[in-house]
């Protein structure tokens, strides 16, 4: 089994994740954010970026009359402690046979950096 690690992540709207920290939401229980998240083989240098959309309930409605869907992961409360842990168990969660294994189960939930580009991406495995 390939242990995944969360290396790194950022708020895509502020400065920094030590900015994020102090962020205070006007409104906890309807909120989103995009972040991106720094993915590797935990203990190893070098990984791969995701892009996740993190949101609570009541803010699924709007997501999804603004981009048609949504992708991403749920947070009772938007805190940042709350986002962070969201983020960090997804990962956890996604660690599979191989990276790749890892990495599928990671685009259900996240962007992946790769995505779409021609000769570069992994085919999703086709689920019975």
């Amino acid at each position: 089994m390939t242990p995944l690690e969360v290396q790194d992540i950022w708020p895509n709207d502020s400065f920094g994740w030590d900015e994020f920290l102090k962020y205070v939401s006007p409104d906890p229980y309807e909120d989103d954010a995009w972040f991106t998240v720094a993915v590797g083989i935990e203990g190893e240098k070098g990984g791969t970026d995701f892009q996740v959309h993190v949101a609570t309930p009541a803010s699924i409605g709007r997501i999804k009359q603004s981009l048609g869907r949504f992708q991403g992961l749920i947070v009772d409360e938007f805190t940042p402690a709350n986002v962070e842990q969201a983020i960090r168990t997804a990962v956890r969660e996604a660690s599979g046979l191989t990276f790749y294994d890892g990495l599928d189960r990671l685009r259900q939930l996240m962007f992946w950096e790769y995505e779409g580009m021609a000769g570069t991406t992994r085919p999703r495995r086709q689920r019975n």
